[in-house]
């Protein structure tokens, strides 16, 4: 993974105001931080001051070291029975409209949620039921 000097100032400015770990930072709609697990709360606290300093929208998403709770991190505020079968994460949803959200526009969603999984869990990809 390689950082500009600009993610590296966002991630610094971040951890100052939030006193959370960063794990990474990225450009998706405004900016999205993943932060390490447990910090949640600590970066909740600060984002608005972060959001206001950065002139960007900010959103925090909780990693964990198991892909089916990342993966519920990732689809949060979307409700789905989620579990983990020969590196595959599989997402179960009853309702059409939150498996749309899920999948996005053009499945752009999806493969954000898949390029992501991907990255801290290699072989591990995401499929939609």
């Amino acid at each position: 993974m390689k950082l500009d000097l600009k993610t590296i100032q966002n991630i610094n400015l971040f951890e100052k105001v939030t006193n959370a770990k960063v794990k990474d930072c990225i450009f998706r709609e405004g900016l999205v931080f993943i932060v390490d697990e447990g910090q949640v709360q600590k970066a909740l606290k600060g984002i608005r001051k972060v959001s206001s300093l950065l002139k960007q929208d900010v959103k925090v998403i909780g990693f964990s070291s198991e892909p089916e709770k990342f993966v519920r991190n990732l689809i949060y505020p979307v409700r789905a029975n989620i579990e983990a079968k020969d590196m595959e994460v599989i997402v179960s949803v009853e309702d059409a409209r939150m498996k749309g959200k899920i999948f996005g526009r053009e499945k752009s969603n999806l493969m954000w949620i898949n390029s992501l999984v991907g990255k801290y869990f290699k072989g591990f990809s995401v499929r939609v039921e």
